[in-house]
């Protein structure tokens, strides 16, 4: 950095960038929130689908609950954002509304990929699945695992370890019921299981001086464990429209693009709740493709960690969008820079936003006490047009 505070950066690239989009696990209270008050881009995609109940809650309610100062309020709140059928809805909205900021600025992806369930944002981004399917699609997902988690159980644990390193440590269990979920980076597992076998390979880790972490998830993904969820997952998918790809989706199974067929589609995203995740086969993919620049478009910067340990030593660069405890609109234009930097033509059709500080000479509330924001209810009553013209979805 040199001193700069901007992050170095490789020698310009005229290749378009690859969106990557994260997975469960990534999401936290308040993601996405300096980014949704500053940018109407973001704001819309929040007043379009924040308001959709589930339960009767509606879903901005869980990504946005009132602040609070009591830590015991504050787990309660991340737990409940934890649950797959929210987390999952929730990280895609976010996704979303990074993604419809940098399409305002011309930043559009030559192909996507996502981990885990972000490869169901991947399909939306390049056509597949329209956005209100997704949102829909996320909580059904969601919820038929949790349904899975009731009846199963299991949890998932992370290591800084090799395949041989795993392998070692499940030797001599009687049928563990532990399984490799994703192979994230060269020294980086990701095992699923039951709980109890889960403590036990930890523990024989951990003798071995190998670093271990439990994940913030709901249940034992990409393992056996969520297979009753899958029959139900296909039913789903019957109902809702697939649309051709605008640009390749590498998928997580094999590290390929998807398939035309919206037959075979379907079929992938049944197996991929079931299937490992190869996210150094989808990085390797894309970089012998000629990608080099990689965005990630979603809470959270696990993966722009990930794409570098994966690429170490050769030329790329890895973007992240968004950052716990981090200013959101300071990072999105921190990332703008970088691809400008690197060659992506940025546009500004519109001037960029100013903060109301700058526009007013005095201050002024910007959140009335009944909720509303700049005299327009947060999200939209169900009758009450949003700013696109939509009604509130019901």
């Amino acid at each position: 950095e040199s001193g700069t505070g901007i992050p170095p950066v490789p020698p310009p690239s005229a290749a378009p960038p690859a969106f990557l989009f994260p997975g469960q696990g990534s999401q936290y209270v308040g993601m996405g929130t300096d980014v949704a008050l500053r940018y109407p881009a973001a704001q819309e995609v929040w007043d379009r689908f924040g308001g959709l109940r589930f339960g009767g809650t509606p879903l901005h309610q869980v990504v946005f609950p009132p602040p609070t100062f009591d830590e015991a309020e504050r787990a309660a709140q991340q737990s409940t954002l934890t649950a797959a059928e929210w987390a999952q809805s929730a990280i895609a909205l976010h996704s979303l509304a990074l993604l419809a900021v940098l399409d305002g600025y011309g930043v559009r992806p030559r192909c996507v990929a996502g981990h885990s369930f972000g490869e169901l944002t991947a399909l939306c981004a390049a056509g597949v699945l329209d956005a209100e399917s997704l949102i829909i699609l996320a909580r059904r997902r969601g919820e038929l695992l949790r349904n899975t988690t009731e009846r199963a159980g299991g949890r998932m644990l992370a290591a800084v370890a090799s395949n041989d390193d795993v392998a070692a440590a499940l030797d001599g269990l009687p049928d563990p019921d532990v399984w490799v979920a994703n192979r994230n980076a060269p020294k980086q597992l990701v095992l699923s299981g039951a709980a109890a076998a889960l403590e036990t390979v930890q523990g024989k880790l951990a003798a071995e001086g190998i670093a271990t972490r439990w994940l913030e998830t709901a249940t034992a993904f990409h393992s056996p464990l969520v297979a009753a969820a899958r029959d139900p997952l296909r039913k789903v998918l019957d109902g809702i429209e697939i649309h051709p790809a605008r640009f390749d989706v590498v998928a997580g199974a094999d590290g390929r693009p998807y398939p035309d067929d919206p037959a075979l589609i379907r079929e992938r995203i049944v197996d991929q709740l079931t299937a490992q995740v190869l996210f150094v086969d989808q990085i390797e993919t894309m970089y012998a493709d000629g990608v080099r620049t990689f965005v990630e478009v979603g809470p959270g910067g696990a993966l722009t960690g990930l794409v570098n340990q994966i690429l170490d030593g050769r030329e790329h660069l890895a973007i992240s969008l968004d950052r716990r405890g981090q200013d959101g609109d300071a990072m999105l234009q921190s990332a703008l820079g970088q691809l400008a930097i690197q060659g992506t033509q940025l546009t500004f059709d519109d001037p960029p936003p100013t903060p109301v500080g700058a526009r007013r000479r005095k201050p002024v509330m910007t959140m009335r006490i009944d909720g509303s924001n700049y005299g327009r209810n947060y999200p939209p009553p169900l009758d009450e047009p949003s700013p696109n013209g939509d009604h509130a979805p019901r």
